[in-house]
């Protein structure tokens, strides 16, 4: 929240919100905005002396507080969108870590329930889906990535002991089987098995479960 509230200072400052704002008692200020200071509070600058005061958003008018509102969602887009920009991708088998990047990107996690040293199709929608570039150039912007692993080979215990759990929670019988689940935590729809699609392809299924 205060990195949001220091680049909404920035933006602010770098241009001139000049405008003729009213109170909720329906009285005029000129003044210019000058920075957010927080959820409750802006800093303005009257035109009449080059005074500031600290402003209650609360005590403005309806109009003027949709003003704000757009500014600081129009911001936190932005700042968003330049975070996903420098985003890569990776695969982690910690379903906390998963929800912790969830959080922090406000982005759907994608649940791969595998068995990578056994499973013909698992092996298949590895190499021919998710380690491509077309896949993990979506996965960058789109999604979180949580690796469910049954292998045949000896696992970590905690992990193991994770996955069986999850396995049960979403009813898999089959693998590979691939659960979106949004980052509220909303199950949103899944994909079992593999049937040679392509990157393109299996990211087309993807979108269709986030319309």
């Amino acid at each position: 929240m205060y990195r949001l509230f220091l680049l909404l200072a920035l933006i602010v400052s770098s241009s001139a919100f000049g405008r003729i704002w009213e109170n909720n008692k329906g009285q005029s200020i000129d003044a210019e905005l000058v920075e957010f200071i927080s959820d409750s509070q802006i800093k303005i600058k009257l035109a009449s002396n080059g005074r500031y005061y600290d402003y209650n958003i609360s005590d403005l008018s309806e109009a003027d507080q949709t003003y704000l509102a757009e500014i600081k969602t129009k911001v936190q887009a932005e700042q968003r969108a330049a975070k996903l920009a420098k985003r890569k991708a990776r695969w982690t088998e910690d379903l906390d870590d998963a929800l912790a990047e969830s959080k922090e990107y406000d982005l759907p996690i994608l649940y791969l329930f595998t068995g990578s040293d056994w499973c013909g199709y698992c092996i298949r929608l590895h190499d021919q889906v998710l380690t491509e570039r077309e896949f993990e150039k979506y996965a960058d912007k789109n999604l979180v990535l949580l690796l469910l692993d049954f292998p045949q080979n000896k696992q970590k215990r905690s992990i193991a002991e994770q996955n069986k759990k999850l396995k049960s929670e979403f009813g898999v019988r089959g693998y590979p089987t691939v659960w979106i689940v949004g980052a509220d935590g909303e199950k949103l729809g899944k994909i079992g098995g593999y049937s040679n699609w392509s990157p393109e392809e299996y990211v087309a299924k993807i979108e269709k479960i986030l319309e």
